[in-house]
């Protein structure tokens, strides 16, 4: 079984790369494209808020505005994929210009710039070439942390309570005022102010 998977790798493993390279590429616009609709249509949420509508799964996406779902399948699921053909289309070229310079370069006569000029080639190659879809899915991970507030979430549910520490139970503990007070304040928010009127309840049961 290991001797077909291997054999089955090296037969296709031009194709197994371009396909997993323009996963990753696809992957890291997919996560860019995210965060630019969630700060398009929601502004900037947390990564709390975002983890509590999730739990609604589907069926909160289903019940949602129309426009929401439309603009979420172009930015979210459509965009991603020309600008993953773009990247790799720009990947070829790049490669085939530092193919041609390293060619001339080491067709050009022998000389100690040539030399450091063959390494710079190799070493772009290397870095670029090989590692570029990487380098995008990294870069828009650590974007979508820094929109979202995510260190602030891992601190928060891994670091130290900040309640539990401070929380002093009232049974604990005895209370008695050197001055006690005889105003009691109550704020009532949003109260309808038609209890004033005593044509709807026989008297004001507000007064002043």
């Amino acid at each position: 079984m290991i001797y077909r998977v291997r054999k089955f790798h090296q037969k296709h493993r031009d194709k197994i790369h371009a396909i997993t390279r323009a996963a990753i590429y696809l992957l890291g616009f997919f996560v860019l494209c995210l965060v630019y609709w969630i700060n398009q249509n929601f502004g900037e949420p947390s990564i709390e808020q975002i983890f509590y509508h999730l739990q609604f799964g589907s069926e909160g996406l289903v019940a949602t505005d129309t426009a929401i779902v439309k603009s979420f399948t172009e930015y979210c699921l459509l965009l991603p994929i020309p600008l993953t053909i773009l990247a790799m289309l720009m990947e070829k070229l790049l490669r085939y210009a530092r193919v041609y310079a390293l060619n001339k370069a080491m067709g050009a006569a022998s000389s100690a710039v040539n030399h450091s000029m063959i390494k710079i080639f190799k070493v772009l190659d290397w870095i670029i070439g090989h590692k570029a879809p990487l380098y995008l899915l990294l870069f828009s991970i650590l974007y979508f942390g820094v929109q979202f507030s995510a260190l602030a979430y891992i601190h928060n549910q891994f670091g130290k309570d900040y309640f539990a520490q401070h929380y002093v139970y009232p049974s604990r503990i005895n209370i008695t005022a050197a001055h006690p007070k005889n105003l009691v304040l109550i704020y009532v928010e949003s109260m309808e102010d038609t209890y004033r009127d005593p044509k709807l309840f026989g008297k004001n049961l507000f007064p002043a």
